[in-house]
């Protein structure tokens, strides 16, 4: 049966009695400041007379709406000043594009012309026979080459042996004292009315010698047999200690073979 039936009241529940041991202990007993009471009755005051209490919160609302309309302000101007600078950049670019354009041009042209003149003047290499003379670093002619071997036999270049009989070639010719310059050798062809050079070729050592001619470029020019071919072994100016000798193919100049050598 119930206990309310029964009349008795009914046993405390532990929960219930914590929260009122903790109620009681927060409970407070010691006076009401005096800045918070005389602001409260000041309140209640004014609330009496119906005066109006001025609300913060409303302050703040309007504060928001000045501020937001000041930025708004703000953002057309910065956009109205920008649609007046791309009106008025486009212009003034092109127009020093334009300066710049005809200011390149202007340069230009004298480059141009004076190329042009370049182009029109003749070739150093055309020139006479006595500028040919002074030069002696201009290209070896078939008839110096036939003129030479007309002299000595082609030296014998084996593709085993390349470096060893580039040395060789070079001290034959230096034994001989026939070791000339490509420009010294054209001049004594041209001196001698071209003594020595054939239509055909030359015969050297008893054995036929053509070669068609080529730009052999700067250097001491050797004919030589390459493999029982004739060729031409140029050898560069030395540089330093050591001297380059290049294998050039008859007809085309095209260097087939090169090699280091001890300049000697």
């Amino acid at each position: 049966m119930s206990p309310s039936l029964t009349g008795r009241d009914p046993a405390p529940d532990p929960r219930e009695e914590e929260v009122r041991r903790r109620l009681t202990d927060a409970r407070h007993v010691e006076p009401v400041p005096v800045d918070v009471a005389a602001r409260l009755d000041r309140v209640l005051a004014q609330l009496a007379e119906g005066t109006d209490v001025p609300s913060s919160v409303t302050e703040l609302e309007r504060r928001r709406r000045r501020r937001a309309a000041g930025l708004l302000a703000a953002a057309a101007v910065v956009t109205v000043a920008g649609l007046g600078l791309a009106q008025v950049v486009p212009g003034s670019s092109g127009t020093d594009a334009s300066t710049a354009a005809d200011t390149s041009a202007g340069r230009d042209e004298p480059a141009s012309a004076s190329s042009a003149e370049d182009e029109r003047a003749p070739s150093p290499q055309g020139s006479t026979d006595g500028g040919a003379d002074a030069d002696d670093g201009t290209s070896l002619t078939t008839d110096s080459l036939q003129a030479f071997a007309a002299d000595r036999a082609p030296v014998r270049v084996r593709a085993d042996h390349f470096a060893t009989d580039a040395l060789r070639a070079r001290q034959v010719v230096d034994d001989a004292g026939e070791r000339r310059s490509s420009g010294e050798l054209a001049a004594r062809d041209r001196r001698s009315g071209g003594a020595g050079s054939k239509a055909g070729g030359s015969q050297a050592g008893g054995r036929l010698f053509e070669c068609t001619p080529a730009d052999w470029g700067p250097g001491v020019a050797v004919p030589v047999r390459y493999d029982g071919e004739p060729h031409v072994l140029v050898f560069r100016a030395p540089a330093g200690d050591s001297q380059v000798a290049d294998l050039l193919q008859c007809g085309t100049g095209v260097i087939l073979r090169s090699t280091t050598l001890p300049a000697g």
